[in-house]
């Protein structure tokens, strides 16, 4: 059995909120990259790798604002595309 790591949930559930914003119907790799770019310790990491962290993370806010292909017109909550689930299952292997 897998054990929950609090960081990661954090990151997950600030992806999905990413999503929801957007009104996307998924959340994909890209809301997850934002999300840990967004995540303090992972942001300070980027820095001292001497990252432009802001550009970064505006490119990713203008990729995700125009991807009109995920809108969700329902409201429904958004679902991990399968190239999320694909990224979770390698990395627990």
């Amino acid at each position: 059995m897998v054990n929950s790591n609090p960081e990661i949930d954090v990151i997950i559930k600030r992806a999905t909120e990413l999503a929801v914003n957007y009104k996307h119907a998924y959340v994909t790799l890209e809301h997850i990259a934002l999300s840990m770019v967004e995540f303090p310790p992972f942001r300070e990491l980027l820095t001292n790798f001497g990252a432009d962290v802001d550009g970064l993370m505006m490119d990713l806010d203008i990729y995700l604002l125009k991807q009109q292909h995920l809108d969700n017109p329902d409201n429904d909550p958004p679902r991990k595309t399968h190239a999320l689930e694909r990224m979770f299952n390698r990395a627990l292997t």
